[in-house]
């Protein structure tokens, strides 16, 4: 399947990750840096 390339979705990522929750700042700036994981985890990652 193949999708066009939508413009729009860059600027709505973007306005996601300026926008955060409470929960969700919590979650990004306490939890998961952590060093002891293995894992990488992308914000409103563009598909």
């Amino acid at each position: 399947m193949i999708m066009k390339y939508n413009h729009s979705l860059k600027n709505k990522a973007r306005s996601l990750r300026n926008c955060q929750t409470l929960a969700e700042r919590i979650l990004w700036y306490k939890i998961l840096p952590n060093d002891k994981t293995d894992y990488r985890f992308l914000r409103q990652k563009i598909v």
